[in-house]
């Protein structure tokens, strides 16, 4: 499929019965929120369990591109690899034997995924990623924690219950500080999901997941919106670019040419950034390479 094509999932039909702006709001609000399938397994056709076998069988290497886990401690890949390759054989044997495997960059694997992210992208000028989450035997793939970005977990296949805390951490960034729990205490949302519910999982709040036994799979859709450090971060990337940037300080602070250099240092990125106009500066981070998303 081309990714210029429309996409056969949109927005609006992924979060059916909700409407677009009805789940925007949801979105906005930071705050979770479960909706149970109108039409049990509707997002099979998106990405599922074969899908997954085929792009590992592909050829591509893929090895970069996964974590694999087990009862929520991770496997180092020199067990499902060789030289960097990904040993699908080795991979499939994990799988069975109860282990998780978190296919990241979703988009470079699926053109309907990446038609679908750069939809929403263009949509909402926010950037998107998604992973997958393939979990086999008992337990969880990843312990607990909380995401920095605004996660819609679709459930592709099988079941798995979801659980989500209380007090959150206000908007995370990457650059921002380290935060710890020591306890899980009692979840704001204990939820199974079934095919074809989704859940909606807002930045900041703890949350782990917990498998069946049997197998089971989900989409986690990554919504990362602008924001001032973000913007400024990805600007700064920008000005990289540019050798007065790069051009070293002399390390004697209090060297008048060292304060100097400093003044024109930030004459220059104020000028820069009057210089961009509003869309200039969301663009510097939106529009970036979305293979840099993690999750």
């Amino acid at each position: 499929m081309d990714s210029s094509a429309a996409p056969t999932y949109t927005l609006s039909r992924l979060v059916d019965p909700l409407s677009e702006s009805q789940f925007l709001q949801l979105l906005a609000a930071r705050q979770p929120a479960y909706q149970r399938a109108t039409i049990a397994g509707r997002y099979r056709d998106l990405w599922n369990w074969e899908m997954l076998l085929r792009a590992m069988s592909s050829g591509s290497s893929l090895a970069n591109h996964l974590l694999v886990t087990r009862n929520e401690s991770h496997v180092p890949p020199m067990f499902y690899s060789k030289g960097g390759d990904l040993d699908v054989k080795a991979l499939a044997g994990l799988m069975e034997r109860g282990h998780s495997v978190l296919a990241k960059n979703l988009p470079m694997w699926s053109p309907e995924i990446r038609c679908l992210t750069m939809s929403i992208k263009a949509r909402l000028r926010e950037r998107i990623g998604a992973t997958a989450v393939a979990s086999t035997g008992t337990g969880g793939a990843l312990r607990l924690h909380f995401d920095r970005c605004d996660v819609l977990a679709l459930q592709l296949e099988g079941r798995k219950r979801w659980l989500i805390f209380d007090d959150p951490v206000p908007d995370p960034v990457s650059a921002g500080p380290n935060a710890s729990r020591r306890t899980e205490g009692t979840p704001v949302l204990d939820v199974t999901l079934s095919p074809g519910d989704y859940l909606l999982v807002p930045a900041g709040y703890w949350h782990r997941c917990l498998n069946g036994g049997d197998r089971s799979m989900h989409l986690a859709l990554l919504f990362y919106p602008p924001t001032a450090q973000n913007i400024l971060s990805a600007v700064a990337r920008n000005l990289a670019g540019d050798p007065r940037f790069r051009r070293p300080f002399l390390r004697d602070s209090s060297n008048p040419r060292t304060r100097d250099a400093i003044a024109a240092t930030r004459a220059q990125v104020i000028e820069r950034l009057q210089a961009m106009s509003d869309d200039e500066l969301i663009g510097a981070f939106v529009d970036q390479d979305d293979q840099l998303i993690d999750y």
